[in-house]
């Protein structure tokens, strides 16, 4: 047959995966992104199929090729908002971990809002300061002085270390929220979100294909054929009744549109490893 009396869609598959990535970005919050999604769903949802009008297997295709489109955005939102909400309750746990370590400044001797002042009144409240003072000042005053000078040296030092160690604990666990969440939300986003993602697309693209097999039947798909005439794919068949050959091995399906999908993420945080 001669390529040239060959009808071909307006767009075809693998465009169709890229405008669903990036037809995402109308729900961006930031303002560029977002008028830059709104602007690709009118190119595509409006203006496209006006220029078709005139083609009524054309715009039978893109009728109902931009339903599939419209659900995997959909999917995509969903998805979003699922990582969304889980994230808002990671932050709310980063919170409260980073509060936690806050609060040990009240243990420190010489802060000002610590535990120790409280402490001190308390015992003032139940008149046990003088009783306690005065066994004190009786014990060091049958000391020599320079045991007196030894002891309030000895309890400055110690005040002071139990001053350091409690800044010291505080700073490390912080430290340590700030270490762990970022990589947390990399480890979420890649095993809940992009995984997500690549779901939406993998399960688009059967059917991106199945239309476009359909309204194309003079073309093919995988390989020099058509995957809903070799692969033992569920469907709605669409057309005339015909032979049809069953022979084909639905793992080779789904290692081509695994990598089909693959090759059309282009966004990624860092690069995965090898296995």
């Amino acid at each position: 047959m001669d390529d040239r009396n060959v009808q071909y869609p307006p767009v075809d598959i693998e465009q169709w995966l890229d405008f669903v990535i990036a037809a995402a970005a109308h729900r961006s919050r930031d303002e560029a992104q977002r008028k830059f999604g709104e602007l690709l769903i009118n190119r595509y949802f409006v203006t496209l199929r006006d220029e078709y009008k005139d083609d009524p297997v054309a715009k039978a295709y893109l009728d109902n090729m931009l339903c599939a489109v419209a659900s995997a955005i959909r999917g995509f939102s969903v998805v979003r908002d699922v990582f969304a909400t889980n994230w808002e309750t990671i932050k709310e746990a980063k919170g409260r971990e980073k509060a936690r370590a806050e609060r040990l400044d009240a243990f420190a001797p010489f802060k000002k809002d610590g535990y120790w002042k409280p402490a001190v009144a308390v015992i003032s409240a139940l008149g046990l300061l003088g009783p306690i003072l005065a066994g004190f000042q009786q014990i060091i005053g049958n000391l020599p002085w320079i045991l007196v000078v030894a002891l309030a040296v000895s309890i400055l030092v110690v005040l002071i270390s139990m001053e350091l160690f409690v800044d010291w604990l505080r700073n490390r666990r912080l430290t340590r929220v700030e270490e762990r969440f970022p990589e947390h939300l990399y480890e979420f986003w890649q095993e809940k979100s992009l995984k997500g993602y690549r779901m939406v697309l993998r399960q688009f693209l059967l059917l991106a294909i199945k239309i476009r097999e359909e309204f194309y039947p003079n073309l093919t798909t995988l390989d020099q054929r058509k995957v809903f005439e070799n692969y033992p794919v569920p469907h709605i068949d669409c057309g005339m009744s015909r032979k049809i050959d069953r022979q084909s091995d639905l793992q080779e399906l789904e290692e081509h549109l695994a990598a089909i999908v693959e090759q059309h993420f282009a966004f990624k945080l860092k690069e995965e490893k090898a296995e």
